[in-house]
């Protein structure tokens, strides 16, 4: 039986409930840790139950990672910096200044 941790299972096997059913409702999704050896396998709704795991925002729920792997905006380190816009944000005081002046 393997705890809840980042371990190393030895099969296909959720690593939170030990459950071996792939579903399209709950898939065994792989677990992405950065110290992580080998592959290992979370069920959907352990990760979502569990504050240890977590999904970047951009990868969806395809992967799973340990949740110190996801940065503060909820993302992997392939996608780190996606969440920043790369163009100005205006504020919304500015936005309805912008609006009244210009109909």
């Amino acid at each position: 039986m393997h705890d809840a941790t980042c371990g190393q299972p030895d099969e296909k096997v959720c690593i939170s409930c030990n459950g071996t059913s792939d579903t399209a409702a709950n898939p065994l999704v792989v677990l992405v840790s950065e110290g992580g050896q080998g592959i290992e396998f979370i069920h959907v709704h352990c990760a979502h139950k569990d504050s240890r795991f977590g999904f970047c925002w951009c990868c969806r729920e395809s992967v799973a990672y340990c949740s110190e792997d996801l940065n503060e905006a909820g993302e992997c380190e392939k996608h780190d910096g996606e969440s920043v816009p790369d163009y100005p944000v205006e504020d919304a005081e500015s936005y309805i200044e912008n609006i009244r002046n210009n109909g």
